[in-house]
């Protein structure tokens, strides 16, 4: 889980003026002059669909946060991790294509935060 902290705006000595969207809210803190929250995003799980056989291509659906960056990684040895393609998750499952797989005997994908 990745934890970030968020500024919501300026507050009252202490009155906290959280807006009704803020979500994924862990912990909230306010002080004389500015409101604060920790705000949790999970972790990206990768998934197979079903039925996906392809030539030459492998395809990935990855269940994320919408509106995050993120990128696509594989590896042969786990050591070395090469980029696929970034993304923004524009819904909760994505699914990705990686059309690069002909020369491999074995590839395995992580998906990591991307920030630019």
């Amino acid at each position: 889980m990745t934890v970030r902290v968020v500024t919501v705006g300026l507050n009252n000595h202490g009155q906290s003026s959280v807006p009704a969207t803020l979500q994924r809210a862990i912990k909230i803190a306010a002080g004389q002059s500015y409101t604060l929250a920790l705000v949790a995003y999970p972790r990206p799980t990768l998934l197979l669909p079903n039925s996906q056989y392809l030539t030459n291509a492998f395809v990935i659906e990855v269940e994320a946060p919408t509106g995050m960056q993120y990128r696509l990684e594989s590896t042969e040895n786990f050591v070395d991790w090469v980029p696929v393609t970034n993304f923004i998750a524009t819904r909760v499952l994505t699914r990705i294509w990686d059309d690069n797989i002909s020369a491999v005997n074995a590839r395995f994908y992580r998906v990591v935060r991307h920030s630019e």
